[in-house]
Parts: structure tokens; C-alpha cells; sequence
């Protein structure tokens, strides 16, 4: 009797998790363009380096470098396709782990999500702009979180075969 008062303890507890994610989501999704304060600061901080590298004596200061392209994060993603991905790898672990029978499931709920969420955009929030590669970014996010859920339970696996 014990552990089936865990599990529904457990489920509960990834019930909580999941729905706080996707009120994360939700935030994501109605707000306000995530990248654009990103962005911002980015290019805020672009202006102080020249204005920095103009005043100095001589002009050495950052000769010779070039400036990363504008909301660059890693190279050659912006913040907002960086966003997009990190924002699904929680629901690529998340799935899996509240619905261990379903998770052949996981990447096209994730995809799932993800059009519902350009769809929504696309034909209730004028001020946001839907877009078929924000799909393919939290498609790829979800993967990696299914992949971390996979790496994670075979290192379990591998644990308690060996103890």
C-alpha cells in the first residue's frame, strides 16, 4: 500500500510541475516578445563598446574584432530561437516522466504544442508574429529534453543493475 501512495504522491507533485510549466508557457506565448528585451540590452551594450573604443587613446581598444550579430546568444542563434529551445526541454523531461506509458509520444505532443501555440498566435494575438521555425526551435527542445530523460533513466538503470 505504501508505494501506491508514493506514485500518486509522485504524480501529483509532476502534475504541479508540469502545470507550472505550461503557465510558464502560457506567459511566454501571451506576453510580450520575449527577445525584444533581450535584444535591447544587447544592442545597449554594442553602443557603450563603441563609444568606449572611440574614446579611447589611440584607438586599440577591440582593433580588429567584430561585434556578434544583434540578440545573439550562441553563435549564430539569436535570443529568441535560444528561448524557443530552452523553453521545450522541460516538456521533453516532463512528458515522459508523468506519462512513462506515452512516451513514444513526447516529441510529437511537444511538436503538437508548438503549432497550437503559432496557431493561437497567429489568429488571437495581432501584437506577436507566428512562425513555422519557432516550431522546428521547440521541436528541438523537446528532443533534447526526451534525450536528457533518456540519457537520465538509462544512468538509473545502469545504477541499480550494478548495486
Amino acid at each position: 500500500m505504501p508505494e501506491v501512495a508514493h506514485g500518486r504522491v509522485r504524480r501529483r507533485w509532476l502534475d504541479l510541475v508540469f502545470v507550472l510549466f505550461l503557465a510558464v508557457v502560457a506567459f511566454g506565448v501571451f506576453g510580450p516578445n520575449p527577445g525584444e528585451p533581450v535584444n535591447r540590452a544587447g544592442a545597449g551594450a554594442r553602443r557603450i563598446g563603441e563609444e568606449v573604443r572611440s574614446a579611447a587613446p589611440g584607438g586599440r581598444i577591440g582593433e580588429g574584432s567584430t561585434p556578434a550579430p544583434a540578440g545573439d546568444l550562441v553563435r549564430g542563434l539569436s535570443s529568441e530561437e535560444v528561448g524557443n529551445i530552452v523553453m521545450f526541454v522541460p516538456f521533453g523531461v516532463l512528458y515522459p516522466l508523468r506519462w512513462p506509458r506515452r512516451r513514444r509520444w513526447t516529441i510529437p505532443a511537444g511538436v503538437a504544442l508548438s503549432a497550437g501555440i503559432e496557431l493561437t498566435q497567429g489568429l488571437f494575438l495581432p501584437w506577436r508574429s507566428p512562425s513555422l521555425i519557432d516550431i522546428r526551435w521547440n521541436s528541438l527542445g523537446a528532443v533534447l529534453g526526451f534525450s536528457l530523460w533518456l540519457a537520465g533513466r538509462a544512468a538509473l538503470r545502469r545504477r541499480i543493475t550494478t548495486a
